[in-house]
């Protein structure tokens, strides 16, 4: 859901181009969208009863940057494209479920924009400890040195405040 949840802006672009297409089921994709965003806002909820623990940065890289990049390289082709026909929509649906089994194997599922137009930022973390990991946090600049509150969602995956 994570995964589908970071395509809301392309649901609602789908269903506004294909609206004069699908009739009434120009709708679908902005039900999914918005039923990812529900899931997604209850992830969220969920990760933030768990317990905190404390962090200390050796460095941060930002991956919001990637957040564009994402936006413009799968989003643009797949609100372009037009489906109004079989063949076209299978293309389509083939290519985004190649994206989502990349995504998922590659820890790409957390490059986010709805995430990220909530206020978090997402950062490919080095611990003092030496371990590696990556963090959504609401702030905007991690330093070195600098002590985090965050709670594990995963193994490597970790969910400051916002």
């Amino acid at each position: 859901m994570l995964f589908l949840s970071s395509y809301f802006p392309l649901y609602i672009i789908i269903s506004v181009t294909q609206r004069n297409v699908w009739g009434y089921y120009a709708v679908t994709p902005i039900v999914i969208g918005l039923s990812s965003i529900i899931w997604l806002l209850g992830w969220l909820l969920w990760a933030k009863q768990r317990s905190t623990e404390e962090l200390i940065i050796k460095k941060a890289h930002s991956k919001d940057p990637e957040v564009v990049a994402y936006i413009i390289s799968y989003m643009i082709p797949f609100a372009t494209t037009k489906m109004s026909d079989v063949d076209s929509a299978v293309i389509v649906l083939i290519f985004f479920i190649l994206i989502m089994v990349l995504s998922m194997n590659s820890n790409l599922v957390f490059i986010n924009p709805v995430l990220n137009m909530l206020g978090y930022h997402l950062y490919e973390v080095e611990l003092e400890s030496g371990n590696n990991l990556i963090l959504i946090i609401g702030l905007e600049r991690l330093l070195a040195g600098q002590k985090v509150e965050v709670r594990r969602v995963s193994e490597s995956i970790y969910l400051g405040d916002r």
